[in-house]
C-alpha cells in the first residue's frame, strides 16, 4: 500500500505562470482564486509531470507561455511517498533547426526529468518512480476524478471485474434450484456454448414449426379427384385403334425398287461430295500459299521499317552529337586562348621590392625620439627580414599561379582533343547512318511492292471451289438427275406409309397422356403418407423447441445468479457508492452495464451518478469511486477537484477518502491556499 501526497509545487514559465510557488503541506487543501489565477494550471502541472497530460486529459498539451517568449517551462514538486520526502522536476527544452531552402524550420520539444536533483531520461524516471511504488499504468484512473467514469463500458467493466474473484459457472449452477440439466452439460461445455447450441436448436425447431403447416397445405392442394374407370376405357379404345392402323401399315407392299434408286442416288451424291472436297482442298492450298507469301512480305516490311526507324534515331543522335561536340570544341578553344594570354599581376611584388628602410622607421613610436644606432640596426634587420618573407610569399604565389595555369591549360587541351575526337566519331556515325538509311529504304521499296502484289492476290482470290470445269462432277450430276426422273414415275408408296406412321404417332401421344392422368391417382397415396410424416415432424419440433426453452431459462437463471454474486463482491470494496454491472430487459435478458449510484443522505436513496443534477453529490460519488479503486490497487494518489465551487465547507469535511484531495474553488480573490 503506497500513499503519495504533494507538499509543494513550484512553477516556472509554465503556461500563464512566470514564477509561482504553492504550499499544500501533504494534506487536504482548498486552492481558491478568481478565474485565470492559476488553479487549473496547478492541476495541469501535476498530470503533465506524471503522465504528459493536462487536467482535461489531453495528451502532450501545450505548456509554454502564450506570449511566445523563449524560455524553459519547468515544474518542481516536493512529494511525500509513504512518509519519505522526494523532490521531482520536469522541464521542456525547445530546439530550432537551421532554415531549409524554402525558409521553413523544424521545432523540436523534448521533456527532461530530475529526481532529487539528478537528471533522468523519461524511461529512467518512470523506472525509478516505479521502484518507489508509483503505479503508472493505473495513474490516471486512480488520480483523476473523471477518468474512470468517462471510460468506455468495456474498459470500466474490465477494471471492476478484476476486483472480483472467479466463480465457475458450474459452481453457480449447482447452487441454483432446477438447473440440474445445465449443471450436467457444464461438465463438457461452457455456458455460452450451451446457450448458443440451444438458441440454434430452438431457432431451427421454430422455423420448421412455421414452415410445416404450409407444406401440408400445399400437399393437400396437390391431391387430384380423378375417375380412373373412365380413363381405363379411353386407354383401351386408343390401343384398339392403334392395332387397326398397324394392320393397314403392314398391308402396304414393299417399296424395294424406290429404295434401290434412292440408294444409288446417295452413292452418286457421295462421289460428288468427294470431288467437291478434292477441288476445295486445292483451292485451300493455293489460298494458304498466297497468305504465307503475304505474311512473309509483311513481316519483312515491318522489320525493315523498324530497322530504318532505329538507324534514323542513330542519325539524329549523331547529328545532336555533332552540334554538342562542336560547341564543346569551340568552348575549349576559347577558354584555352583566354587562359594562355592571361598574365600574373606583378604589382604586389614590385611594390614590395620598392620598399626601403626610411628615416621615419628610426624614430621610436613610443617616445618620439630617434633610436640608438644599435636599435636602428635591429630595426633594419627586422625590416629586411619581413621584406624578404613577404617577397618570397608574393613570388611563391606567382609560381603557384603559373603552375595552376599550366595545369588548367593541359586540362582544357585534353577537353578540346576529346571534343574533337567525339566530333569526328559523330560525323563518321552520321555518314554511316545516312548510307544505311538509303540502302534500307531501297530494300523497303522493293519488299513493299512485293507485299502489295501478295495482298491483291489474296483479296481477289475465290475461296470457294468452282465445279463448272470438273468433267467428272458434271457427269455425276447428270446421272443424279436421271435417277430423280425415274423415281417420279414410280407409285408413291412412301407417302402412304408416312401418313399411317403419323396417325400411329398421334395415337401413341394420346395413350401416354391418358396413362399420365391415371398415374396421378397413385400420387394421392404418396401425398397422404408425406402429410402424415410432416405432422409427426411438427410434434417432434414442438418438443425440441420446448426442451431448448427450458435449457435457455436455466442458463438465464445461472447468469442472473452470477451477476448478483459479482455485484455483491465488487460493491464490497466501495462505500457510499455502488455499481450495477447488469441491467435486465423486459424479456428478462441481461445486458452488460456499469452504472454507478451514489447514496443521497438527505433523501435516503440511491441516485444514478450519470446525469445527477446535484453537483456536490456527484463529486462525493466520484471521490468515493476513486477511493475504492485506490484501496483495491493499494495506490493512493492526490486527487484534484476542479469544480469545487458547488461544495460548501460541510460537504468538503464530510468527504472521507484515504488520499490527499485538493479542491479548486472559484472566488473573487487572488490565489490562496487553506486547509479543509
Amino acid at each position: 500500500m503506497s500513499r503519495v501526497s504533494i507538499k509543494r509545487i513550484e512553477l516556472t514559465d509554465f503556461k500563464g505562470q512566470h514564477e509561482k510557488e504553492i504550499l499544500l503541506n501533504g494534506t487536504n487543501a482548498i486552492v481558491a482564486g478568481k478565474n485565470g489565477s492559476g488553479k487549473t494550471t496547478l492541476a495541469d502541472s501535476w498530470y503533465w509531470t506524471m503522465a504528459d497530460k493536462d487536467y482535461l486529459l489531453k495528451n502532450n498539451p501545450d505548456i509554454r507561455p502564450d506570449d511566445g517568449r523563449d524560455c524553459v517551462p519547468r515544474v518542481d514538486m516536493e512529494l511525500e511517498i509513504d512518509g519519505k520526502p522526494l523532490n521531482i522536476a520536469k522541464y521542456q527544452k525547445k530546439s530550432v533547426s537551421k532554415p531549409k531552402a524554402d525558409g521553413t524550420v523544424r521545432v523540436t520539444l523534448s521533456n527532461k526529468y530530475e529526481i532529487n536533483g539528478v537528471a533522468k531520461t523519461e524511461k529512467a524516471f518512470r523506472e525509478d518512480m516505479a521502484i518507489k511504488g508509483i503505479d503508472f499504468d493505473n495513474f490516471i484512473v486512480l488520480s483523476h476524478i473523471d477518468a474512470f467514469t468517462n471510460q468506455k463500458l468495456a474498459d470500466m467493466r474490465s477494471v471492476v471485474f478484476s476486483m472480483a474473484s472467479t466463480h465457475p459457472d458450474l459452481e453457480i449452477a449447482q447452487e441454483c434450484a432446477d438447473c440440474e440439466e445445465v449443471a450436467k452439460l457444464l461438465n463438457d461445455y461452457r455456458l455460452d456454448e450451451i446457450e448458443a447450441m440451444n438458441k440454434a436448436k430452438k431457432k431451427n425447431a421454430d422455423e420448421r414449426i412455421d414452415s410445416i403447416p404450409n407444406q401440408i397445405k400445399g400437399l393437400e392442394m396437390a391431391k387430384v379427384d380423378i375417375d380412373v374407370a373412365e380413363l381405363e376405357l379411353q386407354k383401351n379404345a386408343i390401343k384398339e385403334r392403334m392395332n387397326q392402323i398397324q394392320k393397314q401399315l403392314d398391308s402396304i407392299s414393299d417399296d424395294s425398287q424406290v429404295d434401290a434408286l434412292r440408294l444409288k442416288m446417295n452413292e452418286i451424291k457421295a462421289l460428288m461430295i468427294e470431288e467437291e472436297e478434292k477441288a476445295q482442298k486445292k483451292v485451300d492450298e493455293e489460298y494458304r500459299r498466297r497468305k504465307e507469301e503475304f505474311n512473309r512480305t509483311t513481316s519483312e516490311k515491318e522489320e525493315l521499317e523498324r530497322r530504318i526507324s532505329n538507324v534514323q534515331m542513330d542519325l539524329r543522335h549523331a547529328e545532336s552529337g555533332i552540334t554538342r561536340n562542336a560547341l564543346e570544341l569551340q568552348n575549349a578553344r576559347g577558354r584555352y586562348k583566354t587562359l594562355r594570354d592571361s598574365t600574373y599581376d606583378d604589382s604586389e611584388i614590385q611594390k614590395i621590392e620598392a620598399e626601403s628602410f626610411g628615416d621615419e622607421l628610426s624614430i621610436c613610436p613610443t617616445c618620439g625620439q630617434k633610436m640608438l644606432d644599435e636599435q636602428i640596426e635591429q630595426a633594419k634587420e627586422q625590416f629586411e627580414s619581413s621584406k624578404k618573407k613577404r617577397l618570397d610569399m608574393a613570388r611563391k604565389a606567382k609560381e603557384d599561379w603559373e603552375l595552376r595555369k599550366k595545369v588548367q591549360l593541359n586540362s582544357i587541351a585534353a577537353e578540346g582533343n576529346a571534343a574533337k575526337t567525339d566530333l569526328e566519331e559523330s560525323q563518321k556515325a552520321k555518314e554511316e547512318s545516312e548510307s544505311s538509311v538509303s540502302v534500307l529504304e531501297d530494300e523497303l521499296a522493293k519488299i513493299a511492292a512485293e507485299n502489295k502484289v501478295a495482298e491483291d492476290a489474296m483479296k481477289n482470290f475465290q475461296k470457294t471451289a468452282s465445279m463448272d470445269e470438273n468433267k467428272m462432277y458434271q457427269e455425276y450430276s447428270k446421272q443424279l438427275e436421271s435417277l430423280k426422273e425415274e423415281i417420279q414415275v414410280l407409285p408413291n408408296l412412301a407417302d402412304k406409309k408416312a401418313e399411317y406412321n403419323h396417325l400411329l404417332s398421334d395415337k401413341q401421344s394420346e395413350l401416354i397422356s391418358v396413362e399420365q392422368e391415371i398415374s396421378k391417382s397413385w400420387n394421392n397415396e404418396s401425398i397422404d403418407e408425406q402429410i402424415s410424416q410432416l405432422k409427426e415432424a411438427l410434434r417432434e419440433n414442438a418438443q425440441r423447441s420446448a426442451d431448448a426453452d427450458r435449457i435457455l431459462f436455466q442458463v438465464k437463471t445461472i447468469r442472473m445468479k452470477k451477476n448478483e454474486t459479482l455485484d455483491e463482491e465488487v460493491n464490497s470494496y466501495f462505500s457510499g457508492v455502488k455499481v450495477q454491472l447488469y441491467t435486465y430487459q423486459k424479456n428478462g435478458d441481461a445486458m452488460d452495464a456499469c452504472d454507478w449510484f451514489v447514496f443521497d443522505d438527505s433523501n435516503k436513496k440511491w441516485t444514478k451518478l450519470i446525469g445527477c443534477a446535484n453537483t456536490a453529490l456527484a463529486i462525493k460519488g466520484k471521490i468515493a469511486i476513486i477511493n475504492g479503486l485506490q484501496n483495491y490497487f493499494g495506490m493512493h494518489f492526490p486527487v484534484f477537484v476542479d469544480y469545487a465551487a458547488e461544495l460548501d465547507d460541510s460537504n468538503m469535511k464530510s468527504i472521507n477518502a484515504d488520499c490527499q484531495i485538493i479542491f479548486l474553488k472559484v472566488t473573487n480573490q487572488e490565489l490562496s491556499v487553506s486547509a479543509v
